[in-house]
């Protein structure tokens, strides 16, 4: 799981040194096929790409089509509508590349409140969606899970720790993950840099941020700008991806549901995040904030 890195310890996290090695330049769309590749090399088939319906997964899906390299998909539906929007983008986009998807249903709510935190505990992850894309993994029976990540899921700073838990998950677990595709090669993660063109000054301009708050909202500028210009990357290296009709993650809807109740949440818990947690929803009081309160101190496992 991403070899090329080199790791060092700072305070209670860890961060990541990228070599730039500008003998691997090659193109994003060739990067990810290479990549592939590679991946089917060092990585036990079959091979299930996990799936939504955000430019990233389109991206991935596309690559392993045209790699020509047998695969198989899984898209997991939340509570069979929660995440619908979703979905339906992917639907979308799967027609268009002329590929079928397969399906898993999960009963997200029910994870939540039974499963979440032994994945918690046992993966020290303060996150409940990547927990939910733990137990999304565990459905796979066999082979190798790759999920998508996007092109910017690492930085040369201190990445986020809760998606370095997805590594415990895999060495615990015994369980072949690719848990972020767009970071498996050094090739792939810089390919977006080398062949920057004048749409964006840096592929660091590029984020996901949304007012997420009320999800019939529309996106807020300038992120919906930043939206677009990721889009276009994309396409204009080759990636046929379609942009969603409404960009959120998928857990708006969940968080939603959990906003209509207090589910005897005080302020008292409200007030218990901390300065660098952006949340105190229901669902986050409830299901995150504790959790990276207990595990700020977080190692990860990763193989160089």
């Amino acid at each position: 799981m991403i070899a090329w890195t080199s790791p060092r310890k700072y305070k209670d996290n860890y961060n990541f040194n990228f070599k730039l090695n500008k003998k691997l330049r090659i193109k994003p769309l060739n990067a990810a096929i290479k990549t592939v590749k590679y991946i089917t090399k060092n990585y036990p088939a079959p091979y299930t790409l996990c799936l939504s319906g955000g430019v990233d997964s389109q991206a991935m899906l596309y690559a392993w089509k045209v790699s020509g390299i047998p695969f198989k998909t899984c898209c997991v539906r939340y509570n069979k509508w929660l995440n619908e929007h979703d979905f339906s983008d992917l639907q979308n986009f799967a027609k268009i590349i002329d590929i079928s998807i397969s399906y898993l249903d999960l009963d997200v709510i029910t994870f939540l409140h039974d499963e979440h935190k032994t994945y918690a505990n046992k993966y020290q992850c303060g996150s409940p969606q990547i927990t939910t894309f733990m137990k999304i993994a565990d459905l796979v029976q066999s082979g190798t899970v790759c999920m998508s990540g996007n092109f910017k899921i690492l930085n040369s700073g201190i990445p986020d720790y809760n998606n370095f838990a997805m590594f415990k998950y895999g060495k615990i677990s015994n369980r072949s993950i690719v848990p972020w595709f767009f970071a498996e090669t050094m090739e792939l993660f810089h390919s977006f840099e080398y062949y920057g063109k004048s749409i964006i000054t840096s592929a660091n301009d590029i984020v996901d941020g949304f007012d997420t708050d009320n999800f019939d909202s529309e996106p807020k500028d300038p992120m919906s700008i930043q939206y677009n210009l990721k889009v276009k990357l994309y396409q204009e290296f080759g990636f046929p991806v379609i942009p969603q009709k409404i960009k959120y993650n998928g857990f708006e809807k969940i968080k939603n549901l959990y906003d209509m109740k207090d589910y005897g949440i005080t302020p008292i818990d409200k007030l218990s995040r901390k300065p660098s947690q952006s949340s105190n929803r229901n669902f986050d009081v409830l299901f995150r904030n504790k959790y990276e309160n207990k595990f700020s101190k977080y190692l990860y496992i990763v193989r160089i």
